[in-house]
């Protein structure tokens, strides 16, 4: 203790009497190279001891603080004070190997540090940036697909008429394939079902039985669209394609809230499932090829088009997901706990009413006749503006969805003075470059000669 109080007398005799005569302190002396003066080499390592280590902390702190309150130091553009980076070093404590580190050099670091930072973007910056550029990227496509068909008079990629028959042909057979397949998957899953007495498989089994019930409604909804009446239907039958995909999402999701009012109370009564290896070989067997023959149809349904056809698709796809987690939780359940059973039936469940649940919400937004997007559009007037040289104006483009096409409005400015002949064939053959477009269902083209008028509509609602 006498040792330590001997030692932290300097400092207290230099924080009593910081300068021993009356005199001030003399300045340190500046220079653009620190080399040339010997006196301004850095102060020495501190020393091992941690007391006396302090110490000079101290005290280094005390003299940088004496020489700023001794009078301003003026500072030429690239002198350095070498005296006054050593003090602050040894009172930071900081050694670099070659001297001790300067409060400058540090800001100098800070500074390069925060250029860094303000260089590089964040991320979600990025993304945003690419968004843009991406949908910019989409627009210029769009524009080069309607350049093409302005120039070549028809849609680039057309189908011929025969190519259209044998595509049809082909959809049929899709149609046809998955109702079959339905039908023969429903009744070995009736009898996996059955046999494991698992809740899981009699909530995919339940699944199938919809399919069925769902693919009477999309065939007859195909059937009803291939016999037009144009007296009782004059704008065709397309309305039905949604309508019909509305009422099979409403079913499945009626099924999914079944499954999960039966699960709550197979927990409640906690049943366990029986435990037979020669039904569980049974069950793995049906189960694992019902999967494999559904994934198989949900890659042929892919391949088309036709919103039924691609809804087949996703019955399929949903239909791979649902009978391997009803697999899965039946053989756990069987050789592990009972309430994986009752918990991959309620997945099932959840899954089926979330899925079908947007699906009708997809469809909905279809029928009450919502906005293209604004790239549509912009596609719309790029394709109208170059259809013919005497269009003096574009007065409105309006697409909006009326099933699962769109229907468009186009009201054009022609010459005042242009004969009705000419009007007529410049807004019939755009009418007929504007259906050819394979979102369109239906286009309608107005002809006028001002563009200050009032809306020629009633205002609605």
């Amino acid at each position: 203790m006498e040792e330590i109080a001997d030692r932290q007398k300097p400092l207290e005799n230099h924080r009593n009497n910081p300068s021993p005569t009356s005199k001030s302190p003399p300045r340190p002396t500046w220079n653009k190279a620190p080399n040339n003066n010997p006196s301004s080499s850095p102060p020495p390592p501190p020393s091992a001891d941690p007391v006396e280590r302090n110490t000079q902390r101290e005290i280094a702190r005390t003299q940088v603080l004496d020489r700023i309150s001794s009078g301003p130091c003026t500072k030429r553009p690239g002198a350095t004070c070498p005296d006054l980076i050593g003090v602050a070093g040894v009172a930071r404590g900081g050694w670099d190997g070659s001297g001790w580190l300067g409060r400058e050099q540090r800001q100098r670091e800070e500074a390069e540090k925060e250029k860094e930072n303000i260089a590089k973007p964040h991320a979600w910056k990025r993304s945003k940036v690419a968004d843009y550029y991406k949908k910019q990227e989409r627009l210029l496509e769009g524009f080069t697909e309607m350049e093409d068909m302005a120039e070549a008079g028809c849609m680039p990629g057309s189908l011929t008429e025969d190519e259209m028959k044998q595509l049809a042909k082909s959809e049929r057979m899709a149609i046809h394939a998955s109702n079959l397949a339905n039908v023969v998957l429903f009744a070995a899953k009736v009898f996996a079902s059955i046999e494991s007495r698992s809740l899981a498989v009699i909530a995919s089994t339940l699944d199938s039985l919809l399919d069925l019930l769902s693919g009477f409604i999309l065939w007859f909804t195909s059937h009803a669209m291939k016999n037009p009446n144009q007296y009782h239907y004059p704008i065709g039958k397309k309305r039905m394609q949604p309508v019909g995909i509305i009422v099979f999402a409403s079913v499945m999701a009626t099924l999914g809230l079944q499954i999960l009012l039966e699960s709550g109370r197979q927990f409640v009564s906690k049943t366990e499932p029986e435990k037979d290896p020669q039904k569980e070989k049974w069950m793995i067997g049906i189960m694992v090829s019902v999967t494999v023959v559904k994934f198989v149809l949900m890659v042929y349904c892919r391949r088309f088009k036709n919103e039924i056809v691609r809804t087949y698709a996703q019955d399929h796809f949903f239909d791979v997901i649902t009978n391997s987690i009803g697999l899965a939780a039946a053989v756990l359940a069987i050789r592990y706990y009972w309430w994986i059973d009752p918990t991959g039936a309620i997945l099932i469940a959840l899954y089926t009413m979330n899925t079908w649940t947007k699906t009708v919400f997809e469809n909905v937004w279809a029928l009450i006749g919502r906005t293209a997007p604004p790239e549509f559009l912009a596609k719309l007037t790029y394709l109208i503006w170059n259809h013919h040289e005497d269009i003096k104006h574009i007065d409105t483009v309006r697409a909006y969805t009326f099933g699962s096409d769109y229907f468009v409005e186009v009201d054009i400015v022609l010459p005042q003075d242009m004969l009705l002949n000419k009007a007529h064939n410049i807004g019939e053959t755009l009418q007929e470059k504007l259906e050819q477009l394979p979102e369109v269902e239906r286009a309608f083209v107005h002809i006028d000669f001002e563009c200050t008028h009032r809306p020629e509509h009633k205002t609605t609602v």
